[in-house]
């Protein structure tokens, strides 16, 4: 019922517009390029890299202190739920359970501002928990045979 209920959703307005997972914990084993990850459930993502980073670094929430920034830089599945979030101005948008994504190379445009956008959560996170750390995993949605 969930996912015939996104399937009808408003498509994103372009499938290479970046989008951003903050998880609370580190994705293991640790992808490396060309992996592919499948992901169970429905996943909730943004459009904004810092309001991820601020989910993925909340040091009160979550059992580890490795954490996982997730980059999709290319899509076709993810659906607008921006008007039925809870957070209007986070602009989620949300995948259909399934959802494969091959590990990727970083963006040569960007990679470096991101990395530095990382290091700074990073910082602000290790006042409060000692160790932490986040990775930063690139991927594009590929679909199965």
């Amino acid at each position: 019922v969930l996912h015939s209920a996104l399937s009808k959703l408003p498509d994103l307005p372009s499938r290479h517009q970046r989008l951003w997972r903050g998880h609370r914990r580190k994705v293991t084993p640790s992808p490396t390029i060309g992996d592919i990850v499948t992901m169970e459930g429905f996943v909730s993502v943004t459009r904004d890299r810092e309001s991820a980073l601020e989910f993925a670094t909340k040091a009160n929430e979550g059992r580890s202190n490795e954490r996982t920034l997730v980059a999709f830089l290319e899509h076709s599945s993810a659906k607008c739920v921006a008007k039925l979030s809870a957070r209007s101005g986070e602009t989620e948008a949300l995948f259909p359970p399934g959802a494969m994504f091959e590990v990727v190379e970083p963006p040569g445009d960007t990679a470096d501002e991101d990395g530095m956008a990382v290091r700074r959560a990073v910082e602000r996170m290790r006042q409060n928990v000692p160790g932490a750390d986040i990775d930063l995993v690139y991927v594009r949605e590929v679909f199965g045979d």
